[in-house]
């Protein structure tokens, strides 16, 4: 029977492209789920550092009760408490498939006598998590959800932890940035599946799958959006290569999407079941020289806006907000393109853009963050 830190491995509860969760006891019976990233792809230094950051962000949320941990293992591992281990697999936009029950074995009978036989088990739960989702971001797996390679991995995180406490001891500070490292697909390895229509995950010159309308409607920025107060519990988010820091709500998470070109993205909410039930993602991107009006436009016509109307906030700034359906399922959806002059440079060369959902109810829960970017961006 294999065995990783204090726990013995019972059985598989289902697999990803990346890895595998399993149940398990430790010393006392306790049953836990564990998720283990394949020796295989824990090469790549890449993926062994989104493994921990990812399984780090979700113990700080509280939406998993971690217990141990082993990141410089061949094969790196999470045990948490009861089920829900396979999250971590699917916040990393990895498409998990649960290991379907075995049927009983035949039980041989003879005249007069039973025989004792053998019933396989049935197959433990490997549900989500119960309890208080963390509030507001893509479809997890969503916005999410390659090209060339990113910079260089962060610090190791290397060790055993036990507990929360000492995970969040890990982390790069309360309320700094969650996810600093890439993932990158390993070489002829696992890809990141497909992504769904609430919130897509494209190309920078693919075609948009519900463009925004043109041309852009006169405007201004929305007054009546809020931003956030004393009241509000609030994370500082420094993530490595957008050039800027943020707040966000404190039981949002952010992870680094697979890097494409010169793209930078992240994904940003709060994920539940591989998805964001609220939020999206975050990308960052050159404009090339001049980065002029008409090449401003030719790139909001590059964004996907789920076909809502274009408004102008500015010679450099322009939104579109509505109704977005998916699934049958009503949505607020807000899309934003911001221009600026990344330091050191004295002239416009980015473009930011967010892109996010969430439930209608909670939809100023973006618009902080959204107002909240473009205070940073000055």
């Amino acid at each position: 029977m294999q065995v990783v830190g204090p726990y013995r491995l019972m059985k598989t509860l289902g697999t990803c492209q990346v890895g595998t969760v399993w149940s398990a006891v430790d010393a006392a019976g306790g049953q836990v789920t564990v998720a283990i990233l394949d020796e295989s792809v824990a090469s790549d230094t890449r993926w062994r550092d989104s493994f921990s950051d990812v399984a780090n962000a979700f113990a700080r949320s509280g939406a998993l009760r971690a217990l141990h941990a082993d990141f410089a293992a061949p094969a790196p591992w999470v045990a948490v408490a009861g089920t829900g281990a396979e999250q971590i697999f699917t916040s990393l936009g990895q498409e998990y498939q649960p290991v379907a029950p075995a049927p009983p074995a035949p039980r041989p009978v003879s005249p007069g006598l039973v025989s004792p036989g053998l019933v396989s088990p049935g197959p433990v739960s490997a549900g989500a998590v119960s309890g208080t989702p963390i509030s507001a971001g893509a479809s997890w797996g969503e916005p999410v959800p390659a090209g060339s390679p990113p910079p260089g991995p962060s610090r190791r995180r290397a060790g055993t932890w036990l507990g929360v406490v000492a995970l969040v001891v890990l982390l790069p500070g309360v309320g700094g940035a969650i996810i600093s490292t890439t993932m990158q697909p390993v070489a002829g390895g696992p890809t990141t599946p497909p992504t769904s229509a609430a919130s897509p995950a494209r190309s920078a010159t693919a075609a948009p799958v519900r463009p925004g309308l043109e041309p852009p409607l006169p405007g201004s920025w929305p007054a009546s959006w809020p931003v956030f107060g004393a009241a509000d519990r609030t994370a500082v988010q420094s993530l490595d290569g957008l050039g800027f820091s943020f707040r966000v709500p404190n039981t949002w998470v952010c992870a680094r999407a697979p890097r494409e070109a010169d793209v930078v993205r992240y994904r940003c909410g709060v994920p539940a079941g591989g998805q964001l039930v609220i939020g999206g993602e975050l990308l960052v991107r050159p404009c090339p020289a001049p980065c002029d009006e008409l090449q401003r436009a030719n790139l909001r016509k590059d964004e996907d806006a789920f076909a809502l109307q274009w408004f102008r906030a500015g010679g450099f700034t322009h939104y579109a907000e509505g109704e977005v359906r998916a699934d049958g399922v009503v949505s607020y959806g807000l899309v934003v393109i911001l221009f600026w002059d990344s330091p050191p440079t004295d002239r416009l060369d980015r473009q930011v853009v967010l892109r996010m959902t969430a439930p209608p109810a909670r939809a100023d829960e973006i618009r902080k963050v959204v107002n909240e970017i473009r205070t940073s961006l000055g």
